[in-house]
């Protein structure tokens, strides 16, 4: 509903009625915006926490992928040691 169409529409109303009719409404809209900026900032504190998971695992990964290059590092050096070992004994 527009405000032009309420304003209209308490028109035939006294003043002592339109009034209260304005109290009521501004009472639904105030209590209907309580209702959506609730809900507004229970989605944000679900987004955060899925945010907080992600940076976690992301985390988790990035301590998988460091592991894993430590043992490709070693594994190079011990073959490129042991190919050494062999060169040399030849």
């Amino acid at each position: 509903m527009k405000l032009e169409d309420a304003i209209h529409a308490a028109d035939g109303l006294d003043s002592k009625n339109r009034l209260a009719t304005a109290k009521m409404i501004d009472t639904k809209v105030e209590s209907d915006m309580e209702k959506a900026l609730t809900v507004i900032r229970s989605e944000f504190v679900t987004m955060r926490n899925e945010l907080g998971l992600v940076k976690t695992e992301l985390m988790h990964v990035e301590n998988k992928f460091s592991t894993v290059y430590w043992v490709v590092g070693l594994m190079i050096g011990f073959s490129t040691a042991l190919l050494g070992i062999i060169i040399a004994l030849k």
